[in-house]
């Protein structure tokens, strides 16, 4: 007689119960209080850190640009549109100076006295955009905004 997928699945069934039933788990000792103690040690010092201070830092800037719209805007309502807003307004307080073809002091590294723009350096838009996706996902709003960062970063980058 031909097996058929029929007459395997209660054999299969039968061989996966038997087996989850004689797994039993080892116990397990361990001080409640000790670990509490231990999660609220983290995330005190999870907030002092470098990182976390930049990025709470960042937070306000965001908030402060929507709530700037007319329509009092937030992170929880903000678009695709307004965060590349944000970030070129951004780019218009940067520290690297950004010569353009032609210019006297092209490949100088300090700031001269031309009429080039001062723009943010990549690794600034980069570190802005990380802090960004972790920022929206916080408040949940982690959605699909890769397209928007990449491009974002190409645009402002090149």
């Amino acid at each position: 007689m031909p097996t058929t997928i029929s007459s395997v699945l209660p054999e299969l069934w039968l061989f996966q119960a038997t087996r989850v039933h004689n797994l039993v788990p080892t116990p397990v000792t361990f001080d409640r209080s000790a670990i509490d103690d231990g999660i609220n040690f983290l995330q005190s010092n999870h907030l002092s850190t470098a990182y976390s201070k930049k990025r709470q830092s960042l937070k306000i800037d965001p908030e402060s640009f929507l709530f700037a719209f007319p329509r009092q805007k937030s992170l929880f309502d903000a678009t695709p549109l307004d965060v590349f807003r944000f970030l070129v307004f951004k780019d218009f307080k940067g520290k690297t100076q950004v010569h353009k073809s032609g210019c006297p002091y092209l490949g100088r590294r300090s700031i001269s006295l031309c009429q080039c723009p001062l723009r943010l350096a990549y690794s600034t838009v980069d570190s802005y955009i990380g802090k960004l996706r972790s920022i929206f996902s916080d408040v949940g709003r982690q959605g699909d905004w890769n397209e928007l960062f990449c491009s974002v970063t190409q645009l402002l980058i090149f």
